[in-house]
C-alpha cells in the first residue's frame, strides 16, 4: 500500500508561468518540464521539490492558501 502514491506534483494557476519561472529560478530551481503538448503549462523544481505553472489570464492569489 505504500507504493500506491509515489509523487505528488502540485499545479500553481498563474498570470504569467514564464514570469513565474523566473522568479523561482532565482531561487534555483530549473525548468523540469515545458513541451507542445500542454502550452501554457511549465514545471519548475530540483531533486528534492517539483511544481507545476499553468498560465490562467487574471490568476491571483488564492484567500486562505499559503504557498
Amino acid at each position: 500500500m505504500s507504493d500506491l502514491i509515489t509523487k505528488l506534483l502540485p499545479i500553481l494557476h498563474v498570470a504569467d508561468a514564464s514570469a513565474e519561472r523566473h522568479f523561482y529560478e532565482e531561487l534555483g530551481l530549473r525548468t523540469t518540464y515545458e513541451g507542445p503538448e500542454y502550452p501554457g503549462f511549465i514545471s519548475v523544481g530540483n531533486d528534492c521539490v517539483e511544481f507545476g505553472l499553468s498560465s490562467r489570464p487574471g490568476a491571483g492569489p488564492v484567500p486562505g492558501i499559503t504557498w
